[in-house]
């Protein structure tokens, strides 16, 4: 996944996402993208971006039930998680973005066991 912001903004200019194991080669959700460029880096981005990723994102019905619902939250966990590092990223550069929850920072620390 890779944004670009217009200059000193938080409005995006170009995003490009890809997701691999959901198909039988890597999938790129360019509707979804060309759907968020423009808009700015905030929670209704967010919320619209998990709509159209739910409905861009197309699985095989051969695959098991339960397979097709982890993948299907895979990507949206995914988005949600790059979501929040760019948001985190564009508050260090004091860029004007939304207010961040602290219970929302805890998908940004590595995954322990």
């Amino acid at each position: 996944m890779k944004v670009v912001f217009k200059e000193g903004s938080n409005i995006v200019e170009s995003l490009n996402i890809y997701y691999g194991g959901v198909g039988p080669t890597l999938v790129k959700v360019g509707r979804t993208c060309q759907k968020l460029v423009g808009r700015s880096w905030g929670e209704e981005l967010l919320a619209d971006a998990c709509w159209l990723l739910e409905e861009e994102v197309e699985l095989s019905d051969s695959a098991h039930r339960g397979k097709v619902e982890y993948q299907k939250t895979l990507t949206t966990s995914f988005f949600f998680k790059f979501y929040m590092q760019v948001l985190q990223e564009l508050r260090e550069r004091d860029v004007n973005v939304c207010h961040l929850p602290l219970e929302y920072l805890s998908a940004l620390k590595p995954f322990k066991k």
